[in-house]
């Protein structure tokens, strides 16, 4: 790099403070831009620049949104070094695949990765090299349908030093119940979050690990939630699951929440008029006093099924006197302007709190 008087000064990590170094790359995490930028200043910015750049990789889902990365991988057998640093942080599973086979180096600077493809999974299960993912600390694994060939066992052994997971919504797992899911020898727990609908395969499998520490469960077992009573922040009901036929699960479910000694936030999804009582049970266990938050989904529609509209105002007087709660979030499926209002005209004690945030949002789509 040249100066002025047309001297030549070596660029070099060392020729600035370590604290300024550590600003400029603070200030890349939040621009890919600027990570591209440092890259370009001289050798010894690059392989910090690409560890901002290739932080976090989000691999898309098969119908996902197409961008620049992926149309252009299309006609190509490997990425070139352009495409690759054009959008790393999101990219068609093709690309990953790809970059796994050619340019595995880029892989090793991934610390989070998020992914909805299908296609991701098998290959991780199947061939995926070793090693090019151990410093992976945070996993997201979410809206799929695994095959039935996929090796759980094998997938999580890529990441040797995870320690965030979060599974969401995923179906058709298979999982050998004689081996520990995350059996990889590891310095630390693993932090787990099973929400929504998870295969029960796989959510037994990583609440029962040795190796896992539970914190957001989608409630399914009451063991489970006992096991884990010591580190679960948030607890999720998929109402649909406490039909007629696993009713008892729910009814043994409800008092063990007693135990769970920093329980937070709750999550009711999927609710019908006909389970009222149900959730008025649910909302009055003693531990639910220190709760901040609430978020129900319902399944229905208020102008056409006057139960949900009771269930509310049964909400209300049981939630207005809980000093901890910050925050009651509602979720209704339908597009009637009137049913928002609706919800707050049925819980005026909790509208009279200044300290308690009350959302009703429509869910579209």
């Amino acid at each position: 790099m040249a100066s002025a008087e047309g001297s030549t000064i070596a660029c070099s990590r060392n020729n600035l403070p370590e604290h300024i170094l550590d600003y400029i790359f603070d200030i890349a995490g939040s621009s890919i831009a600027d990570a591209r930028a440092f890259s370009l200043v001289c050798r010894a910015w690059l392989i910090p620049a690409r560890t901002v750049l290739f932080r976090e990789v989000t691999v898309l889902a098969e119908r996902g949104p197409r961008n620049a990365l992926s149309t252009g991988m299309a006609t190509k057998a490997y990425p070139d070094a352009r495409e690759v640093t054009l959008y790393p942080r999101c990219m068609a599973a093709k690309t990953f695949i790809r970059l796994a086979s050619a340019a595995s180096y880029l892989l090793s600077f991934v610390q989070v990765l998020k992914t909805s493809n299908n296609d991701l999974v098998q290959f991780l299960s199947s061939i995926m090299p070793n090693g090019s993912l151990q410093r992976i600390r945070e996993l997201w694994l979410s809206d799929m349908t695994a095959s039935a060939d996929v090796d759980f066992h094998h997938v999580f052994a890529h990441f040797p030093a995870l320690r965030a997971l979060r599974v969401q919504n995923f179906a058709g797992v298979q999982i050998s119940s004689q081996n520990d899911v995350l059996g990889v020898e590891r310095t630390g727990p693993v932090f787990v979050r099973l929400l929504g609908s998870v295969s029960l395969a796989l959510h037994d499998s990583l609440a029962t690990s040795k190796h896992s520490r539970i914190v957001e469960l989608s409630a399914l077992r009451v063991d489970h939630v006992r096991q884990h009573a010591d580190t679960l922040t948030r607890i999720d009901f998929f109402m649909p699951f406490f039909s007629m036929r696993n009713k008892h699960v729910f009814t043994s479910i409800v008092p063990a929440l007693d135990e769970c000694r920093v329980l937070d936030t709750l999550h009711i999804d999927s609710v019908r008029s006909v389970q009222a009582s149900q959730i008025m049970e649910l909302l009055t266990v003693a531990r639910l006093d220190s709760m901040r938050s609430l978020c129900v989904e319902l399944n229905g529609c208020l102008i056409n099924d006057a139960g949900l509209i009771n269930m509310c105002s049964g909400m209300d007087e049981v939630l207005a006197p809980r000093a901890q709660l910050q925050t009651v979030a509602f979720l209704i499926p339908c597009g009637h302007s009137n049913c928002p209002r609706q919800i707050k005209r049925n819980m005026p004690n909790l509208r009279l709190r200044t300290d308690v945030e009350l959302r009703v949002s429509i869910l579209t789509a």
